[in-house]
């Protein structure tokens, strides 16, 4: 038996875990409040050489045994595209969608000047250091995605780029343009994209740490807690394209205000 973690919401992650660990929803609950980790680290901090998911996780399975196999997990990257994108190609590398950016980076002002200073900058190269790292080397080229979904929405608390923001590569060559011209432009892509969040599953990673993220969630999500920085794992394509196979949902959330 093999079981597949699902961190949508709390039914889902709750939902995922009992069966991961072939338990009733109130033994888990019980195990997670039972458990105060904050006081644990404050009075053992010499004595506790591992992080606060780990130590989660290892009692966890103290109480209830090993967990089942780990099939597949479901991830949620995140983004600010056009309204038209439904993503039914997948979700592309960096390397192989850049084109595709700079097409609709060109085609959304309407100041002629905007247009040829872009095309200036996608002929010439861009004035942006992570621009230029990004895209010469297929490291930087994901795709990535997040485990748990909520985490979206704290970016800015959790010390995590907010790409329903505005993803890094548009803010890259938005940066470079002012860098090159001394004019801002990122307030036409912030009014005119829309933040999409892309279900899918992958057999890519199945980690423990998947395991412990979606756990530490649960912690928190008993607590009325909003995602810590335990519950913060993510997804590196490593530059292979995520098949449209295996997307399950395109969903496109809120205008998400500018955070502080």
């Amino acid at each position: 038996m093999e079981f597949e973690i699902d961190s949508e919401s709390r039914d889902h992650v709750f939902e995922s875990l009992c069966n991961g660990f072939s338990c009733k929803l109130d033994d888990l609950e019980n195990i997670l409040l039972g458990l105060d980790i904050e006081q644990i680290y404050e009075e053992n901090w010499k004595s506790i050489d591992i992080p606060a998911d780990e130590y989660l996780y290892q009692h966890t399975i103290q109480i209830l045994g090993n967990h089942k196999p780990l099939k597949k997990v479901n991830w949620f990257h995140l983004t600010r595209t056009t309204k038209q994108n439904d993503f039914e190609d997948g979700i592309i590398p960096l390397g192989g969608t850049l084109e595709r950016i700079w097409t609709t980076l060109i085609s959304i002002p309407t100041e002629p000047v905007i247009k040829d200073n872009l095309n200036f900058l996608k002929n010439n190269g861009v004035p942006d250091f992570h621009y230029r790292l990004k895209h010469n080397d297929q490291f930087h080229w994901g795709p990535y995605a997040v485990l748990v979904k909520e985490t979206a929405f704290n970016a800015s608390d959790l010390s995590q780029h907010d790409y329903l923001g505005m993803p890094e590569i548009i803010e890259d060559i938005c940066n470079g343009y002012e860098e090159r011209f001394g004019d801002s432009i990122i307030e036409i892509y912030e009014s005119s994209l829309v933040p999409k969040i892309v279900k899918f599953q992958s057999h890519q990673r199945l980690d423990s740490g998947c395991v412990e993220a979606a756990l530490f969630y649960a912690y928190e999500l008993v607590r009325g807690n909003p995602p810590s920085s335990n519950c913060v794992t993510c997804f590196d394509g490593e530059g292979i394209k995520i098949e449209p196979s295996s997307v399950i949902s395109v969903t496109t959330v809120e205008k998400q205000k500018k955070e502080p």
